[in-house]
């Protein structure tokens, strides 16, 4: 054993399992003609979940063995623990064994193996539950070492998306719609709004066409003053122009770009290249994802 103290943490769980009725088939105490802490290596039946051997950490050379009647209970057993840092399968059936594998909460599921895979560089080591977090070793190991960026580019930036400012009655209900079906992930759900796209297209108050927000001197118009209008500096996309309609006031007038486009084609290309998000996979850390 590694210490004296460990050593007493083995004898104390082993005694409790026998004085609650468990038997210990061989070993169960310290080893004879060694000097140190030296513990025979030991065989338990009769246990149960109950006894802190089962679930508890041991660290020493004890084998409990508990008895299932059907593979389900197994599984079951198996996953009644605050730990999972690995578990073994022993089959002659290996497709079978991997079968029982998948349903093991364990970090690592060896089948027909045991403590191996901890020393193979190429594999990930790690727990699940209170047997830690992250992983050592392999590509996930390294992946351990990084930090994810997403950086998504915009190329058609020149067509108005459904989501920019500004927002009415009609597109809000549609746009709800919209992010209700498509948190589904389903690109057939996400058309089934399409009746609906056409029947409010022909409505004019669909998207507006320009916003006016009065201000006293364009030189000392403050992006917060955008923003107390709904006007959202970093997302609306919009070109600032000046407009003189009264000799007495000026106006600023955020054009929309592409206003050559209609409501409904906005929509109609909103699901078009929203698509691709619906398909698309998680990138590795470095990897730019441009649409």
């Amino acid at each position: 054993m590694s210490s004296e103290r460990q050593l007493q943490l083995v004898e104390n769980q082993v005694d409790d399992a026998v004085e609650r009725g468990a038997t210990v088939l061989i070993g169960g105490k310290r080893a004879s003609g060694f000097t140190g802490p030296f513990y025979e290596p030991t065989l338990i039946t009769g246990v149960d979940h109950s006894m802190p051997i089962m679930c508890e950490e041991t660290f020493g050379p004890v084998l409990p063995f508990m008895t299932f009647a059907t593979e389900d209970e197994a599984v079951q057993l198996a996953n009644d623990s605050v730990f999972g840092l690995t578990a073994s399968v022993w089959t002659k059936d290996i497709a079978h064994g991997k079968t029982i594998a998948s349903r093991l909460e364990a970090g690592t599921v060896m089948i027909n193996e045991v403590l191996y895979t901890h020393g193979i560089a190429q594999t990930p080591w790690g727990g699940v539950k209170q047997s830690g977090l992250g992983r050592t070793h392999g590509k996930l190991g390294l992946l351990e070492l990084v930090s994810p960026r997403h950086i998504h580019i915009n190329r058609l930036g020149i067509i108005p998306d459904m989501w920019w400012f500004g927002y009415t009655p009609i597109a809000a209900k549609l746009f709800r719609g919209l992010a209700r079906r498509f948190a589904t992930g389903s690109l057939l759900q996400t058309s089934l709004l399409m009746p609906q796209i056409l029947k409010d297209s022909s409505n004019e108050n669909l998207v507006p066409r320009n916003i006016r927000i009065p201000v006293p001197q364009l030189a000392n118009l403050d992006f917060d003053e955008f923003d107390s209008t709904q006007a959202h500096r970093s997302r609306a996309r919009m070109i600032p122009t000046v407009v003189h309609s009264r000799p007495s006031e000026t106006r600023m007038q955020m054009d929309r770009p592409g206003q050559g486009t209609t409501p409904v084609s906005n929509w109609v290309l909103g699901l078009i290249y929203a698509a691709p998000l619906m398909t698309s996979k998680t990138l590795q850390p470095g990897i730019v994802c441009a649409l």
